[in-house]
């Protein structure tokens, strides 16, 4: 009963200790994409208005998504340093990944619907991101 009792508060403490580095490393994670992208979507905005160039940065998007989850199959297969995921989270973030991909998709679909089904059409994008 007392080696059961020991061992049950060992796993308890690695436990702890792992959710407390996990929960460490989803932060700056999180902080790096997230911070990133803001400052490089607010660049992209005009640039597309004005040149008529969403398709571009869609597609910029996608592929620093892509290469962000590259980054990350590639972490875990061969067991490399943490730092390497931020470097991806860097990735997704320089190219505006859901910031630019959000704005993009709507800036389209305002291109490709007619002004009495526009109102409908962005709604129905912004409800689909959302719901459940």
């Amino acid at each position: 009963m007392k080696l059961q009792l020991n061992v049950s508060s060992l796993l308890l403490c690695v436990s702890r200790q792992v959710q407390t580095l996990a929960s460490q490393v989803g932060v700056v994670y999180n902080l790096f994409a997230t911070i990133l992208s803001l400052v490089v979507a607010p660049l992209w905005g005009p640039w597309t208005d004005k040149g008529g160039k969403r398709k571009p940065a869609l597609l910029v998007a996608i592929v620093g998504g892509c290469l962000e989850m590259a980054t990350v199959l590639l972490v875990m297969y061969f067991n490399l340093s943490l730092y390497f995921l931020y470097v991806s989270a860097a990735i997704s973030g320089f190219s505006g990944f859901a910031v630019v991909l959000m704005v993009g998709a709507t800036s389209y679909i305002a291109d490709i619907s007619t002004k009495e089904e526009r109102a409908f059409r962005i709604g129905e994008n912004i409800h689909d991101k959302f719901k459940t």
